[in-house]
């Protein structure tokens, strides 16, 4: 890649206990806020950095994250440029990440590479890796699958370069659950036998593989692993507070259950996870909840909850731009209609389905999701044409 490697690190000033009393951090904003007046960026990054972003990211309050940062994005005077290159790049990273979990993914693809291309100008290799990871995430979302292959493989690569072990067997996981999305089971299988079998610790960094292993898991029908998998993320979400974690664990777990056939514990996990979703602005994950609440109300003949369900998905994963949601919504809005004898309805919906997911250049397309909806119009009596 011809970049060099470099030390160089942002000087991390002392800092202060996290806290989740909202008086404390609104004081700790205000701080910010008189050194931004003040014009002394780098001491409200220092404050930033020391006393308001990790209580931020642990309360889920991604919306008091976009408006601090943006106050380094002002149009009178850009006081992102008065801070060094190391603490520009944390800056556009962090804001990318609230503006992803708000539901804005575009706004976070162009600030991530910002900070990709700060990270990368610095040789800061370790950094880069990180962001690559975050790009393709992001990208994964758009669903523009190519571009989320093409940015893990460069992290991986990157990673190997610098001997980071940690964060290259990550990227392969997160590489695995790329390949199930398009239906490359064997190369998904290679992936994941990075995933750790077992977790001997009940770490905050196990969050991440749990949730790689139970998605995986969902998406290939294994129920037992999925529960297993969900049932310790969400123990470990719950322990250690974080509201983003919580919210992701009772989805997929929720949805663990409704496979299992345990409809008794799927509404609660699922309406935990809407209600806190809301609560912190949360969107990302907003569609994924209300689907599986769809699939549940489905499951127990209630049509009209289900419908009303996948018509807010869908109208949020137009407005973010999720595509791979707005797939799933479709063939989950055909099986609505199918069920309620809709059966023009369903066709349309099962199309809709099919040609989003077909647009994209082999391999780099949703085959899981073409699969279902090629079954749905076959059960139809509909025809295909590419």
């Amino acid at each position: 890649m011809g970049i060099r490697k470099s030390p160089s690190k942002i000087a991390s000033p002392r800092r202060i206990q996290p806290t989740k009393d909202v008086a404390a951090i609104e004081g700790r904003i205000r701080n910010f806020r008189g050194h931004i007046q003040r014009k002394d960026y780098k001491k409200a990054f220092d404050v930033y950095l020391s006393e308001l972003g990790t209580s931020l990211y642990e309360s889920g309050a991604h919306r008091t994250v976009i408006e601090t940062l943006n106050e380094f994005y002002s149009e009178e005077e850009y006081g992102l440029l008065f801070l060094e290159p190391s603490a520009q790049a944390l800056v556009h990273s962090h804001l990318a990440r609230s503006y992803k979990f708000a539901g804005k993914p575009r706004r976070a693809m162009s600030l991530f590479e910002r900070s990709l291309d700060l990270r990368n100008k610095r040789g800061e290799l370790d950094q880069s890796v990180g962001v690559l990871r975050d790009l393709s995430r992001t990208a994964l979302s758009l669903g523009d699958l190519a571009s989320a292959e093409k940015y893990l493989r460069e992290g991986i690569g990157v990673a190997q370069n610098t001997g980071n072990k940690g964060k290259e067997l990550g990227l392969h996981r997160q590489l695995g659950i790329l390949y199930t999305y398009q239906g490359r089971f064997a190369e998904a299988a290679d992936e994941l036998s990075y995933l750790p079998q077992k977790f001997r610790s009940a770490r905050h960094s196990d969050i991440s593989p749990l949730s790689e292993i139970c998605l995986n898991a969902l998406l290939t029908g294994n129920t037992v692993k999925a529960l297993h998998n969900a049932r310790d993320m969400y123990r470990l979400a719950k322990k250690y507070e974080h509201k983003t974690d919580i919210i992701e664990a009772a989805w997929l777990l929720g949805r663990a259950y409704l496979l299992s056939d345990d409809v008794r514990r799927v509404e609660h996990h699922l309406n935990e996870a809407f209600t806190l979703c809301k609560e912190i602005g949360f969107v990302e994950v907003e569609p994924d909840i209300l689907m599986a609440r769809a699939r549940y109300y489905l499951q127990a003949d209630n049509l009209g909850k289900a419908s009303e369900d996948l018509s807010s998905a869908l109208a949020i994963s137009k407005w973010s731009g999720y595509i791979l949601k707005e797939i799933e919504i479709y063939v989950a809005m055909s099986e609505v209609a199918i069920r309620g004898g809709a059966q023009e309805a369903a066709g349309k919906h099962a199309l809709k389905a099919y040609e989003l997911a077909a647009s994209a250049t082999p391999p780099h397309r949703y085959n899981i999701a073409i699969d279902e909806a090629s079954k749905i119009c076959s059960r139809l009596g509909l025809q295909i044409h590419d």
